[in-house]
């Protein structure tokens, strides 16, 4: 039985999912090629995976901010080796 992809489906467990496309796919029912062939086709939900891992990248970088502030030396360490 094949899994008829939606833009609305694959869209919303993006955002669910962070932009993780191991993890849409595992939601969606079929394999992370699946995923990334159908965003090629799909301007859109391939703007909205952009956004999920912008998204991402700000909280990850608001996290390792705020370990920094704290004292924690690998986040400093981490922060030190990217300037």
């Amino acid at each position: 039985m094949s899994t008829k992809l939606t833009a609305e489906a694959v869209t919303t467990a993006i955002r669910d999912m962070n932009g993780d496309i191991s993890a849409v796919a595992k939601r969606l029912g079929v394999c992370p090629q699946t995923v990334y062939s159908y965003i090629d086709r799909n301007p859109s939900v391939k703007d909205v995976l952009a956004d999920a891992r912008k998204t991402m990248l700000a909280n990850a970088e608001s996290a390792l901010c705020r370990a920094v502030f704290k004292g924690d030396a690998e986040a400093v360490r981490s922060f030190l080796k990217t300037l």
